[in-house]
């Protein structure tokens, strides 16, 4: 509800991961759904949602940088995020099929 958006919890078993639990973070004067995987190597892979701030690109964009790798797009007022280490595979077999795996419009 805080969120705006009926957001649920993939099975991401294809992709080698398993879910460990969410928690809903706040950022100043916004929240952060945050959807907690693991892999088989026992690294973490963070699905995550907040609100859309700026404007909108539907188009995949990719940041790497400290060792973690983050790929996100926009749809709607929302922004949809894959995070976690630059060398989990899952990450960008994920990203793809953002935000149809956490949201349905």
């Amino acid at each position: 509800e805080r969120l705006g958006l009926a957001l649920k919890a993939p099975d991401l078993d294809a992709y080698g991961l398993t879910f460990r639990g969410a928690r809903l973070v706040a950022l100043h004067d916004r929240v952060l759904a945050q959807l907690m995987y693991t892999d088989e190597a026992e690294r973490r892979v963070a699905l995550c949602v907040t609100p859309l701030v700026g404007r909108p690109s539907e188009t995949i964009e990719t940041v790497v940088e400290d060792g973690l790798k983050l790929r996100g797009l926009s749809k709607g007022r929302h922004v949809f995020l894959v995070v976690g280490p630059t060398d989990a595979p899952a990450i960008d077999q994920v990203a793809p099929r953002l935000p149809a795996l956490l949201a349905t419009f």
